[in-house]
This record gives structure tokens, C-alpha cells and sequence, in this order.
């Protein structure tokens, strides 16, 4: 099925934009990655998401709903949200390519027929429900509505110990309040060590931050959102159809990150190279182009000082577009300057966590790893450019409402974090929800795990 459009552009401009598609000839295409989508479910019937991966195996590994309001479902996308999310970084249409076009992926299904979440437990339980099926990557394009920043929420401790405890890098959408009075990126978007995706406008051809994009610093002070993405007028995977939509909100600049990711734990596992998601945020934070911030300014940092000549960052984010927009031709900017000076001190790269009194050593180690990467991809050749990508498409126009959940516990301890990343992981417990397994391979249908209230 065809689907009309709105507003003909060319195919793919967000992805080329952000050179998704360098990323892809330069690093790969996901290969041995399985991305976690906990989204509104996935129209894993669409021609597009379907099939198997270079392996033979399917790529869908499992699947679950844990809206327990909706118990029926078994994690089909009523609302569309996932599925567009999952085009972002996984569609194969020759058309509408995303990035991550060989990873596996399991689809956890957390948001209701609205696109929303009534308590942060059913997220919880989602995402253990992709670690305990093997994602080495994580992708959460939802958010709490509420004043809290602090990055203390339960989504946002969950994160944060995923990060920590497992070393999954987790992306998340910063959130889409940037006109609102209470314009601070929300949980999980304030959480210290995810990737807080903020979204630039198709109007600048994607070179400055959107102003509906959330805006920090948060609450305690962080500069947040962590960097930027394409995600307006994106044309994307419509559920229950074979064709497209057009959606926008940081929901879908995030993908475009988790996409470039996929690609480069490809490459860094393919090589030796570690692919901890704090050598993954320290090239990926000193790879990326300097555009605009909300209000059209230059690129700067949030605090930088010169005295006697001596030019000093103390908070080296943009409080808005964050270290600038993802740029999937890692090799094309210097970054091996940044590092060193994150090793001696001087701020380039400035992790807010891990939250422990190890954090200044695990830095450096964390810096020496990075540096491998940095003469690897700097010593490559450019890219012989993106696929050709000339066909003109069709899809339908779609909104994309924020998810917003309704209340918000807060839990401020990093043990209490831990636990609850430990009760989203594998566990010999049986879960009890409804469940449908991957066809064609027994690999998806043997985790469990327990959940949380």
C-alpha cells in the first residue's frame, strides 16, 4: 500500500544529512547488534522491519507487551509511534533506508494505545524484557511529564545503572517542551550517562535545534540534552500498512542516533575495540558538527571563560543542541585534540557520571580506549559518498504527541537504581505476561525475568 505525501522531498535527507549513510559504508550496518525498541510495539509484518538478517536468522528476536491495561496485545503498535521509531534506524525499503539495516531488534511494547504510560513499571519491565533477550543497545523515545530533572526518577536510575552495570549505551528522547515554561528535558532524558537526544528543524536543512526540543540545564544543574539529531518531517515506517508517514518530536532524532551507534559497535567489536558506552559517548560527542542553537546562535558552550589568552570550557555542552549534531562521518572532524584534553583535565569531555569515587580513573581508561578508535578512523579514507537515493516517496502526514506518563515515583539512590536495573535483567524467574517469540529461530523465546511493581 502507497500512501499519499504531503511535502515530496528526497529520499532519506535526514539520514544524509546527518551521514548515516557514510556511517554505514564506513563502520557497517549493524551486524551482531540487537537494538531493545521500548516503544508503543512494532508492526513487525511491515516490509520493511520483516525478514532475517545476514546470519539467517529473523530480525525480530522477541517480542512482549507489558501494557497490562491492554493485556491482548501481544505487542502490535496500535498507535504507530514504535514502528516509525524502528525505520529510523532499521528500515529496509530501498527508498527510506535507516542505518542499522542488519541488526536484530526486540520489540517491547510499554506504551498504550495512546502512546502513553500510567506508571513507569511497564518501561521498567520492557527493558528487561530486551536485556534479557540479548540488546546490546537501547532505544527509549519516551519520557515522564512532570518538574523533576534531577535525574532521579526511576526511569532515569534505571537508565543510568544500565549504563553502569550492564556497559549497554542507552539513547533517549530529550522531549519535546522546549516552548513550554517547564521546557527542562525529562525523565529518562535527564538521566547522567544516556544519550539525550535533542532534535534539529527540516527548515534549517537540520542545522538548528528545533524550538519544541527540550532545553536545559536540568534541575540540579547538568547541561542536557547531550547532542543532536535529525528528527523533524521524518519519513518513516507507518504501522499496519506497507508504507510511510511523516513524524517529528526528539522521539525520532533519537533513532538517528541509536542507528549511527549500531554501526559502530559493528565496527568496534568487529576490531577489538571497546565499545563501552563511555568510549562510544566520548567519540561520538567530539565527532559532531556545530550547528545552531534554538535561537539560531552559533554553537557555543553553556560556561567558557579566557583569561591571559588562556581559553577555558567549564561546561562544554550547548545548553540546547548539547555537543552539536551526530556526524556519522566520524573520521571528518579531529577529535584526538578533544581527548587529550579530557585527559588532562581541561573539560572537552566531560562525563556526568559514573556516580562513583572511581569515576576520575575510570575516565582516563575510558580516554586510552577512545584514543584507538581516534587513529582508526582518522587514518581512513573518506567515504565514497551516500547510496544513490533519488526515487521520490510517498507516506501520509502523522503527529507524534509526546508520551507522557501520568505520575512520577522518585527514588534519588544509585542502590536503588542498581536494583531496579538488576529486577529489568535475566533472571530464572518465569514471566508471566503475554509473550509471541520470533519465527524462525529458538534463540528468542527462552528469557525471562522478574518483574517490578
Amino acid at each position: 500500500m502507497t500512501l499519499a505525501v504531503s511535502r515530496v522531498r528526497g529520499a532519506g535527507t535526514d539520514t544524509q544529512r546527518i551521514h548515516g549513510y557514510d556511517a554505514k559504508s564506513l563502520m557497517g550496518d549493524g551486524t551482531g547488534v540487537v537494538i531493545g525498541i521500548i516503544d508503543s510495539g512494532v508492526d513487525v509484518s511491515h516490509p520493511a522491519l520483516a525478514g532475517t538478517v545476514s546470519s539467517g536468522l529473523p530480525r525480530l528476536v522477541a517480542q512482549a507487551n507489558f501494557v497490562s491495561s491492554e493485556p491482548a496485545n501481544t505487542g502490535d503498535d496500535v498507535f504507530g509511534h514504535g514502528t516509525a521509531v524502528a525505520g529510523q534506524m532499521l528500515s529496509r525499503n530501498a527508498t527510506f533506508t535507516g542505518v542499522a539495516t542488519d541488526a536484530r531488534y526486540v520489540n517491547a511494547r510499554v506504551l498504550d494505545s495512546n502512546n502513553s504510560f500510567s506508571g513507569d513499571a511497564q518501561v521498567i519491565n520492557g527493558t528487561g524484557f530486551a536485556l534479557a533477550n540479548g540488546a546490546n543497545l537501547l532505544n527509549l523515545s519516551l519520557g515522564y511529564f512532570n518538574s523533576n530533572t534531577s535525574g532521579n526518577s526511576r526511569l532515569s536510575l534505571m537508565a543510568d545503572a544500565i549504563v553502569s552495570g550492564f556497559r549497554i549505551p542507552v539513547v533517549v528522547s530529550a522531549g519535546n517542551a522546549g516552548n513550554a515554561a517547564n521546557h527542562l528535558p525529562q525523565g529518562p532524558g535527564d538521566a547522567f550517562d544516556v544519550f539525550s537526544v535533542a532534535c534539529t528543524s527540516l527548515a534549517s536543512n537540520y542545522g538548528q535545534v528545533i524550538s519544541t526540543s527540550s532545553w536545559g540545564p536540568t534541575s540540579d544543574g547538568r547541561t542536557v540534552p547531550d547532542i543532536a539529531a535529525a528528527g523533524d518531517q521524518i519519513v518513516t515506517t507507518q504501522q499496519h500498512t506497507a508504507g510511510f508517514g511523516i513524524w517529528s518530536s526528539t522521539s525520532f532524532a533519537a533513532p538517528n542516533v541509536a542507528g549511527i551507534l549500531a554501526a559502530q559497535i559493528e565496527y568496534g567489536k568487529s576490531r577489538g575495540f571497546s565499545i563501552d558506552p563511555l568510549v562510544l559517548r566520548a567519540t561520538v560527542l567530539n565527532s559532531v558538527e556545530k550547528i545552531k542553537d534554538r535561537n539560531g546562535i552559533n554553537w557555543a558552550p553553556t560556561t567558557a571563560t579566557t583569561s591571559a589568552g588562556v581559553y577555558t570550557v567549564t561546561r562544554p555542552l550547548n545548553a540546547s543542541a548539547g555537543a552539536g549534531m551526530i556526524d556519522g562521518r566520524c573520521n571528518a572532524r579531529p577529535i584526538a585534540d578533544a581527548i587529550s584534553r579530557f585527559v588532562t583535565g581541561a573539560g572537552a569531555v566531560r562525563f556526568n557520571g559514573p556516580r562513583t569515587s572511581a569515576a576520575a580513573s575510570a575516565q582516563r581508561t575510558i580516554a586510552t580506549q577512545s584514543s584507538r578508535w581516534i587513529h582508526d578512523i582518522t587514518c581512513r579514507p573518506e567515504p565514497r559518498g551516500p547510496p544513490a537515493k533519488n526515487r521520490k516517496g510517498s507516506a501520509s502526514c502523522g503527529s507524534a504527541p509526546p508520551s507522557r506518563a501520568t505520575t512520577n515515583p522518585v527514588r534519588s539512590s544509585t542502590t536503588r537504581a542498581k536494583a531496579l536495573a538488576s529486577s529489568a535483567s535475566a533472571s530464572h524467574s518465569r514471566h508471566t505476561e503475554a509473550r509471541k517469540s520470533s519465527p524462525g529461530g529458538d534463540d528468542s523465546s527462552s528469557a525471562s525475568f522478574d518483574c517490578v511493581p
